[in-house]
């Protein structure tokens, strides 16, 4: 399980983003992205529970495409 879908599953059991953030040892603001990334993109447990790692990381942080150094 990648550490998005952990912080989608604990945030499903009640635990605070602190909280989350001190078990899964990672910032905070770490947690708050994923938190905000989750709630735009009408995310939770159940959702991405079912999707793969791949698919769960491009739909809450989508890569955007290189701009090209040449304009035509």
């Amino acid at each position: 399980m990648t550490k998005y879908k952990q912080v989608l599953n604990y945030r499903s059991l009640g635990y605070s983003q602190r909280q989350i953030s001190d078990i899964l040892e990672m910032s905070r603001n770490t947690v708050a992205k994923i938190f905000k990334a989750a709630d735009s993109c009408d995310v939770d447990w159940i959702k991405a529970s079912q999707m793969s790692e791949e698919e769960l990381t491009s739909l809450l942080f989508p890569k955007a495409p290189k701009k090209s150094m040449y304009q035509p």
